[in-house]
């Protein structure tokens, strides 16, 4: 199979119907069943590839991570609350380490 550079250009810069936001929201419902842990590890992942990555990527693609990032961020959160009841549930210390690393 070869790549058409033009095309990925393309479908890259190409406005999509669903914003990164709304993506996301429509995720929720597939992490329902998921442990606090999980999302834990789904978010501690997302944060490290990020501060590999974010250098490279144009600031829309940054954007875009971040977002991801964030969502994580809030459904670790919600599950923490509904799982301990706990008012004011707050991300992991490592999370916000490597986070303020990758503030940019």
């Amino acid at each position: 199979m070869t790549v058409n550079f033009k095309d990925l250009k393309a479908l890259t810069n190409q406005q999509l119907d669903v914003t990164v936001t709304e993506s996301l929201a429509a995720k929720t419902s597939q992490y329902q069943d998921v442990i606090p842990e999980e999302v834990l590890d789904l978010l501690e992942e997302a944060v490290e590839t990020y501060i590999i990555v974010a250098p490279t990527l144009p600031r829309r693609l940054r954007t875009s991570a971040r977002k991801e990032i964030e969502f994580f961020m809030q459904l670790y959160q919600d599950k923490i609350r509904s799982s301990f009841h706990v008012q004011n549930p707050q991300p992991p210390q490592k999370i916000l380490q490597l986070l303020a690393c990758c503030s940019s």
